[in-house]
């Protein structure tokens, strides 16, 4: 054999003996890679959901709630390792869409908690309900309807929960948005062995200040609510069920509670953030009222830390340099909130 065929011959085992130890550690690599995506808990499918076109592991899911009679769609995502821990998150007055919640589809909570050991609720058309229980029947552009949101979030759900999910009904964090804001610190007050941490984002939370509760009317009617004194009467004076809503109230039932409170100034950041600037002007009404909203929850917010400074509860407050009230903000909030909400629960 020539000198030649015996170096080929030699090259062909070598590379051969490298290809076989790519494809070993190749193997490997992608075994691993597939070991580490998935995980038997986030990845199952529960009786009576199905996959949420949103993806990242949310499951569509009809929960029956015998105090509503009727099914309240919520969309889940398993925790990432079997954990029994949970955040519950309530959207803002007019919600995303009948069917589905902001928080999934334009809060992009469950990338932000993708790989986390906490199990995500996200409970849609709760539009203009403060998740509470209402005195009467509320007359929607939907329809009449029961309204017995507390009741649900705090009974109903957690059976489901538990029982489904796994999750523990005492190992909870709770989040909400400018509706769901004060109603995420209201339910978490009057719920401490549910709830071990909250966090509110644009809030507003003198809910029997006059000024405030008849804005609040005005913005439910404006939600499609025909009958909003059905749910804690008229705005003056203050009933003794908007007083026991209002977190402003309830300082001593907040007392060593971590919480994670957060506003902007209402300016958009629109030299910051071109894309901004281009949904703006085009929106400009629209533009003004976010800005006014937000403005208006940072004299609450601000009023608040003052009364809870006060009273020395365990609170974070973060003031946005810029934002208005949007899902730019909200989202961005829910990150720099995360690590708190985590902390909170162990994880």
């Amino acid at each position: 054999m020539s000198f030649t065929a015996v170096s080929r011959s030699f090259m062909a085992k070598v590379i051969a003996a490298l290809v076989a130890v790519a494809l070993v550690f190749g193997g490997i690599a992608l075994a691993t890679a597939k070991d580490a995506s998935a995980d038997p808990n986030r990845d199952r499918l529960r009786p009576g959901c199905e996959w949420d076109p949103y993806q990242w592991w949310v499951q569509y899911c009809q929960v029956f709630s015998p105090a509503m009679d009727r099914n309240i769609p919520v969309q889940i995502k398993a925790a990432t390792g079997g954990g029994d821990a949970s955040l519950y998150m309530l959207d803002g007055l007019y919600g995303f869409n009948k069917g589905a919640s902001g928080w999934i589809w334009s809060g992009h909570i469950a990338q932000t908690f993708a790989n986390d050991n906490i199990t995500l609720v996200a409970p849609a058309a709760g539009d203009g309900s403060f998740y509470a229980d209402w005195n009467a029947p509320a007359v929607t552009r939907d329809g009449v309807k029961i309204q017995k949101w507390e009741t649900f979030l705090t009974q109903e759900l957690p059976v489901y929960l538990q029982n489904e999910f796994g999750v523990n009904p005492n190992r909870n964090a709770i989040a909400g948005l400018s509706m769901g804001a004060s109603a995420a610190v209201t339910l978490a007050a009057r719920h401490r062995d549910q709830f071990k941490q909250v966090t509110a984002l644009s809030g507003y939370y003198q809910m029997s200040n006059p000024i405030v509760a008849t804005g609040t009317l005005a913005l439910q009617m404006g939600a499609g609510v025909t009958n909003p004194t059905a749910m804690w009467g008229l705005p003056v004076p203050a009933s003794p069920e908007r007083l026991a809503h209002d977190p402003s109230q309830q300082l001593d039932q907040l007392q060593g509670l971590p919480m994670y409170i957060s506003s902007a100034n209402g300016v958009p950041s629109l030299w910051s953030d071109p894309a901004a600037l281009q949904r703006a002007v085009p929106n400009l009404p629209d533009t003004v009222w976010r800005s006014v909203m937000e403005s208006v929850s940072r004299a609450s917010t601000q009023q608040f830390e003052r009364d809870a400074r006060a009273a020395g509860l365990n609170a974070t407050f973060a003031y946005s340099p810029n934002g208005i009230h949007s899902w730019e903000l909200w989202g961005r909030d829910a990150g720099l909130a995360r690590p708190y909400i985590l902390g909170a629960l162990g994880l």
